[in-house]
Order: structure tokens, then C-alpha cells, then sequence
């Protein structure tokens, strides 16, 4: 055997060696990525995407009716209440609101309800903040023909 195979001889094996070492670290990952709650895809992201301008004409729309939602003593224990007002801070009563809610420690865990107005402007449903912390909201309220769509964060604070 040459001098030359005899050099040449450990590097086949250092190749299938680093491939090994890939196929591993993407093994982990992928494991990681699907087991854990706290790891999550967004829904829709390729359409959102995609349907860009329709978010853009709903912002531009939500901004005209000047309405404005909040969520009312976010507590954990308690069910999620909003309460939905126009520009001059009235009460809109009438309407209809969809939530999705997600704690962000637990993103592929998605609440989601249609809320009932349990008072003018007030909308509950039976979602029930379980942990305190950061949560996601989206909603889409109607009262007639407006619509008004958006998404915003809050804290949940630990019941005493």
C-alpha cells in the first residue's frame, strides 16, 4: 500500500462520520419541534401570507370604525370577558365575537369560542384562563355589516 492510500484511508469514514452526526442533529430537532406544546406552527401562516392585502384593507377598515376591545380583569381561574367599544367609547352591544387564545408558553394549545353578551358591550365565553402569563388573542367581532378584526397580547394575573 502507498504512502498516499495509507493518508487517504481515515477520510471516507470522516464523511460518513459527519453525515451521521447531521442525520442526528436533525433527528433532535425534529423530535423537539413536534413534541414540544410550547413549539407551534401559526395556522394559515402560507395564506395569511399570501392574502396580505385583504390584512392590510382589514387594518385600514378597523382604523375608519375606531372601535376598540379589551380584555376585562384577565385572571387565571376566571372565564375570558371582552368588552367591545366604538370610537366615542360606547358599548357596542349586538354583536358577535370569535376568539382563538393561546398562552404563549403553550402556542399549539388553542382556546377557541364564539362569545355571548352577557352585558351592553360585554362578551364572555367558557374559556377558562388556566395559567397565568403572556396570552395571545385574535378575534373577529361583527355588529351588523362592520367587521372588526385583530390580535393583540395580554397578562393573566395569578389569582390571590
Amino acid at each position: 500500500m502507498s504512502r498516499l492510500s495509507r493518508l487517504l484511508q481515515p477520510w471516507p469514514g470522516i464523511v460518513f462520520a459527519l453525515i451521521g452526526i447531521n442525520m442526528v442533529v436533525v433527528g433532535v430537532t425534529v423530535w423537539a419541534a413536534t413534541r414540544d406544546p410550547s413549539f407551534a406552527v401559526d395556522p394559515g401562516y402560507d395564506t395569511k401570507a399570501a392574502n396580505w392585502q385583504s390584512a392590510e384593507d382589514q387594518h385600514a377598515a378597523n382604523r375608519r370604525l375606531g372601535w376598540h376591545i379589551a380584555v376585562v380583569d384577565p385572571t387565571r381561574g376566571a372565564s375570558l370577558r371582552f368588552q367591545l367599544r366604538d370610537r366615542d367609547d360606547l358599548p357596542i352591544s349586538g354583536g358577535r365575537i370569535d376568539v382563538v387564545a393561546f398562552h404563549h408558553a403553550l402556542a399549539s394549545r388553542r382556546l377557541q369560542a364564539s362569545l355571548l353578551e352577557v352585558a351592553p358591550g360585554v362578551y364572555t365565553a367558557d374559556l377558562v384562563l388556566d395559567r397565568p402569563g403572556r396570552w395571545h388573542v385574535s378575534f373577529d367581532a361583527v355588529h351588523g355589516h362592520d367587521r372588526y378584526a385583530d390580535a393583540f397580547d395580554f397578562t393573566a394575573a395569578d389569582h390571590d
